[in-house]
């Protein structure tokens, strides 16, 4: 539409940008601000109104910069958010630590069967803490120039097979059944064999851990428009639609209480995204409540 010749707080419907302008032009000088605009999303800017004059000095108008920073603003979010989370990751075992270490100081150390009792939750504390700082590591690795990819041709059954056989115990432990249909000429991947062993072992794991005692897991691989796609699904308590488009960030647990006591990082998710973008892949999951979940994931063919 044409504004010209119109007063521009006619034409601007922003309260605080109108505001800016007019104290610009009222006192002949620059100023800044940053703005937040909802239209319809959240936005942010960082506004710069300058007064423009003539060689007399006399006002002739202004001109107004507007930086879009809503971007900067999310990664602000995320790294302030990431930094809380790591923080309470943190402080959650080394309380309970210090907790019972002085428990066992005041007396308690004199009491064999309490003592190994203690010992026992300061060890499960200790290796949560071990769990965290590797997984913060490998994160910080993935998300650096500094990795180093060593790829070479795969057979998906050649990798997924021996993770099976390593989870055996607890697949029997919890009476589960474990299924996997991956045919004979499925096409090799080209990838880096420990950090897919670190994908499959990770997918694996979590279905183990959200599935309940007799049920069932099953393992299928084929190939869909120029990837291999491998399927991990399970018959487990799935996972409701809000929570869906998040549970590749770091740190984000569908029940945190439940993920913790399973003794999750809430990283796993966060590495295997991270993993197979390294190799030009993805990663997506399909689930629903009470019905179980099924993580994809997508490879590059040798």
């Amino acid at each position: 539409r044409d504004v010209s010749g119109k007063p521009y707080w006619e034409v601007i419907r922003n309260e605080e940008i109108n505001s800016l302008i007019k104290e610009a032009l009222n006192g002949k000088k620059a100023l800044k601000k940053q703005l937040m605009i909802i239209s319809p999303e959240e936005s942010h800017f960082n506004m710069q109104v300058s007064a423009i004059l003539s060689e007399s000095g006399d006002l002739v108008g202004a001109v107004a910069l507007f930086h879009d920073i809503t971007e900067l603003k999310k990664l602000e979010t995320l790294r302030s958010e990431f930094v809380a989370n790591v923080s309470h990751e943190l402080k959650t075992p080394l309380t309970s630590i210090k907790g019972f270490v002085e428990t066992l100081r005041e007396g308690a150390l004199n009491d064999k069967k309490r003592a190994e009792h203690f010992l026992g939750i300061i060890q499960a504390h200790t290796q949560r803490l071990e769990d965290l700082v590797n997984d913060l590591l490998s994160l910080s690795l993935l998300e650096s120039k500094e990795l180093k990819l060593h790829p070479m041709s795969l057979q998906i059954k050649e990798l997924v097979d021996p993770i099976i056989e390593l989870y055996r115990e607890r697949f029997d432990e919890k009476n589960q059944e474990i299924r996997v249909n991956i045919p004979e000429n499925t096409p090799p991947i080209k990838a880096d064999r420990k950090k897919m062993e670190q994908v499959f072992a990770n997918l694996l794991d979590n279905a183990i851990k959200y599935t309940p005692a007799g049920g069932t897991i099953t393992v299928t691989a084929q190939e869909h428009n120029g990837f291999v796609r491998v399927d991990v699904k399970d018959s487990g308590v799935g996972i409701s639609a809000e929570h869906l488009p998040r549970i590749f960030e770091r740190f984000y647990r569908v029940d945190k209480d439940r993920a913790r006591d399973s003794g999750g990082t809430g990283l796993g998710l966060a590495i295997i995204k991270h993993i197979l973008q390294a190799h030009d892949g993805k990663v997506s999951v399909q689930s629903e409540p009470q019905k179980g979940s099924t993580f994809s994931v997508f490879l590059p063919k040798s």
